[in-house]
């Protein structure tokens, strides 16, 4: 069975692969993952468009100010400069959710 539908799904995929020349597809992936594939921020966004932008804003917030306490206590700089990129990165797209109220 596992055969039969590797098969078929590769058989899919190059029939999709072909119809779809110029698209990359990484090694390992498949053309149904890179549909679908949406990033966290994607998600977020399209959750505060529906309307459920103030629990999506509080969420980041919160995952904010937990991330800059805990580079305010970390002892390994390199953690540290990780979670300050990881910061900034919230901060710019928590700016965008809110610039939809």
């Amino acid at each position: 069975r596992r055969v039969e539908r590797y098969c078929i799904l590769t058989a899919i995929d190059l029939l999709l692969h072909t119809l779809r020349a110029n698209m990359y597809i990484p090694k390992g992936k498949t053309i149904w993952t890179e549909d679908t594939k949406m990033t966290r921020f994607e998600r977020d966004y399209k959750d505060a468009e529906e309307g459920n932008g103030i629990e999506v804003i509080t969420k980041r917030r919160a995952e904010i100010e937990k991330l800059t306490h805990e580079g305010k206590h970390c002892k390994n700089s390199f953690r540290r400069t990780c979670i300050a990129q990881d910061v900034v990165r919230l901060k710019t797209e928590l700016e965008k959710i809110e610039e939809l109220f």
